[in-house]
């Protein structure tokens, strides 16, 4: 009798030492479907980036404002959002201080530029 419980106790040991195939499944299947969503979230940034128009170049600096920072007369430096470009105004000398828009952009990159309608921000 006591060498049929050593056998039993060998059997229950080597069952013991199986690894649970039931629950590989279960963590391949999660991990599956967390590596399907992150590829999912990443992949739908990709096709909002793509689809978003370009705010660089003239298309985006046309129409916008910004402050002169040296008279111009006819050409000077104005700060347009937070980047000091030179200038050229269209419609006669504009003081240091002013708000101007962007009419276009003409040649070697200077802007041209207008009086804003919108008054002059007050510095403190």
């Amino acid at each position: 009798m006591a060498a049929t419980s050593v056998a039993a106790r060998r059997r229950v040991t080597l069952r013991a030492a199986r690894p649970a195939t039931g629950n590989v499944l279960v963590l391949t299947l999660a991990f599956a479907a967390t590596l399907a969503l992150l590829f999912g979230f990443a992949a739908a940034k990709v096709i909002k980036v793509r689809r978003t128009r370009p705010q660089t170049g003239q298309e985006d600096l046309v129409g916008q404002e910004g402050i002169v920072r040296s008279a111009l007369d006819p050409e000077g430096y104005v700060l347009v959002h937070g980047e000091l470009w030179r200038a050229r105004s269209t419609d006669g000398p504009i003081p240091a201080g002013e708000r101007v828009e962007v009419a276009g952009i003409g040649d070697e990159l200077v802007l041209d530029v207008r009086p804003s309608e919108r008054p002059a921000p007050v510095e403190a």
